[in-house]
């Protein structure tokens, strides 16, 4: 008898030390998956944080890229009026020397028919 009830006993903390580990196993799974659930809500935070930086970032370069398309449109348009002005300016400077040198020449004529 002594045996069956040995045997009787070692199958009762066989069947405990089974349902011991079983709810062992279901409390660590529980605190892994609300473990990895505030992980992945950290990382879901901080990556929406960093999407809101790109985002402001990219407004940003956006609002300097359109600032910067105006001023060389602005300068483009100042480049070909002053180009103008200059093509005006070479013909008048150009006009003026053949008057200079003619006039050049009459004084000097009129200064050696003098002499």
């Amino acid at each position: 008898m002594e045996l069956t009830t040995k045997l009787s006993v070692m199958l009762c903390d066989a069947g405990r030390l089974k349902r011991d580990m079983v709810v062992r196993l279901a409390q660590l799974a529980h605190d892994y998956s609300k473990a990895m659930d505030v992980k992945m809500t950290k990382q879901a935070k901080r990556m929406m944080r960093e999407n809101v930086t790109a985002t402001n970032q990219l407004a940003m370069l956006s609002d300097q890229t359109t600032q910067l398309i105006r001023d060389n449109e602005r300068a483009k348009r100042g480049e070909s009026q002053l180009k103008v002005r200059l093509g005006v300016m070479e013909s008048l400077e150009h006009e003026w020397s053949k008057k200079l040198r003619s006039n050049a020449r009459v004084l000097s004529s009129k200064n050696y028919n003098n002499n």
